[in-house]
């Protein structure tokens, strides 16, 4: 039979790739931001006569007791019932006296208190609608400007605010960026903040860049790269910190939360990583700041000199789909094969214990591993096949024979890229396991929509061959 040519499978353009994965992380980043939101809102209940509420606050107001009506008015947005807030927001909003008295407590340079309580109420408005979020939009350069502060609670409410007015709509994002938002969020990000703090400037950085090429630009402007690997081995060696005390101290419950706050912060600088491979020229950033050893050291958590990460799944998915992407570059992952070859190696025994131990994981698994076997040479004297059943991939698809139609394809590169192999035994093999999936799962007009006409083809041609 007629060899093909092996393929990469490539990524999915810009618009699709950022609908799924949209869909895929909007569970994760939710939930964890509805955690951050849940800590700052108190449990104050409003009851339906809120205007009681306001009137006594505007009475404080008029007294000139400033301090304690700008707490009322925080406390007030900070109801923990959301089938309240908005009604709430709006009573706020609607009273221009009220509105004003906040935004004036924000501009107020000489009171830092004043500042930090009227940021936390304008991150609570900028909880609800558009309509809401319109009318504290006009506070955006103080909160910008306050982002350099040097006061940390204030620096980390700010950060708060401008999140959640750029999460409101894309408009709201392209003025924080003509505002010049981006210096001073870099420059946050780069000092000794809280983790909450860096959490906030990760989502607000993936915010900015979403269909914004002049954000990204400004980014790498200000090595924006080199400082996401910087938080990454920081948080890294805090959480090897904690486990080297945990093994001195039996009480260690501390630590544990520390090492769970660690691990929500390298999780979203993970994500944050892969949100800015949807533009191009952050592939060779990623390689040029040596990020492939760092990989290595996460995905190696179990290793002698590695962290332990208590949330593998949560961390390592992002770190796959990134490589995933990498590897759907031809050129780039000739390079790092021909550069990088002990790196390589060591992702490809570290993926396939992952895969062994999390189903979940296969997917995105084989996507990667069916790139990296594109590539025609051997590695370390090893062909793809070789490797591929040294490290046991060959017992993982053999297991997992209940593919969903997603992980179907994926699988149907990796056999293709396989079969493109001179070892007549190795061959033997892909044919058969093949023949396995393909009785669980025929080559039908579903998979025949999904692969190219050479891939299915070869495929199809494997099955009849005489081998």
């Amino acid at each position: 039979m007629e060899r093909s040519k092996k393929s990469h499978k490539p990524t999915p353009s810009s618009h699709e790739y950022t609908e799924r994965r949209i869909q895929r992380q909007i569970n994760q980043r939710t939930t964890v931001q509805q955690q951050l939101i849940a800590e700052k809102r108190g449990s104050l209940i409003v009851t339906p006569q809120y205007s009681n509420e306001i009137n006594a606050i505007k009475n404080k107001i008029d007294s000139n007791e400033k301090k304690d009506a700008i707490i009322m008015l925080r406390c007030l947005l900070s109801i923990s019932d959301y089938s309240t807030i908005n009604p709430v927001i709006d009573a706020v909003i609607n009273d221009e006296y009220v509105l004003g008295f906040i935004i004036d407590m924000l501009a107020d340079s000489r009171n830092e208190v004043f500042q930090a309580e009227a940021s936390w109420c304008i991150t609570n408005i900028a909880a609800g609608n558009t309509s809401q979020t319109k009318s504290i939009i006009s506070t955006t350069p103080l909160l910008i400007n306050y982002l350099s502060s040097k006061n940390n609670i204030l620096e980390e409410q700010c950060s708060w605010a401008l999140l959640n007015i750029a999460n409101d709509n894309q408009e709201y994002r392209d003025t924080l960026v003509a505002q010049g938002i981006i210096n001073p969020l870099v420059k946050l990000f780069k000092s000794d903040i809280s983790r909450v703090t860096v959490l906030n400037c990760c989502f607000l950085m993936m915010r900015l860049i979403e269909h914004n090429y002049t954000a990204f630009k400004s980014l790498i402007k200000y090595d924006i790269f080199n400082e996401l690997k910087l938080k990454l081995i920081q948080y890294l060696d805090n959480i090897e910190k904690n486990k080297s005390t945990n093994n001195n101290n039996n009480n260690n419950n501390n630590n544990i939360d520390s090492n769970n706050s660690d691990n929500n912060v390298i999780i979203e600088i993970l994500w944050l990583l892969n949100d800015f491979l949807d533009y191009t020229e952050v592939f060779n950033w990623i390689i040029k700041e040596n990020y492939l050893d760092l990989f290595v050291c996460i995905l190696d958590y179990n290793g002698t000199n590695s962290v332990e990460l208590s949330r593998p799944v949560e961390i390592v998915t992002p770190l796959v789909r990134i490589l995933g992407r990498i590897f759907s570059n031809a050129n780039l992952s000739y390079t790092i094969s021909k550069s990088y070859t002990d790196q390589l190696l060591k992702i490809i025994h570290l993926l396939s214990i992952y895969i062994k131990s999390y189903k979940i994981m296969l997917k995105e698994s084989i996507y990667l591993i069916g790139n990296i076997f594109a590539l025609s040479q051997s590695i370390g004297g090893l062909t793809m096949s070789e490797i591929f059943f040294k490290e046991g991939y060959s017992v993982v698809l053999e297991s997992f024979l209940e593919f969903d139609l997603d992980t179907l394809v994926e699988s149907m590169y990796l056999i293709h890229n396989l079969s493109i192999d001179d070892n007549q035994g190795q061959r033997v093999y892909i044919s058969n396991l093949l023949r396995a999936i393909t009785s669980k799962h025929p080559l039908s007009s579903s998979l025949s929509g999904r692969l190219p006409e050479e891939i299915y083809n070869n495929l199809n041609e494997l099955l009849l061959a005489n081998i």
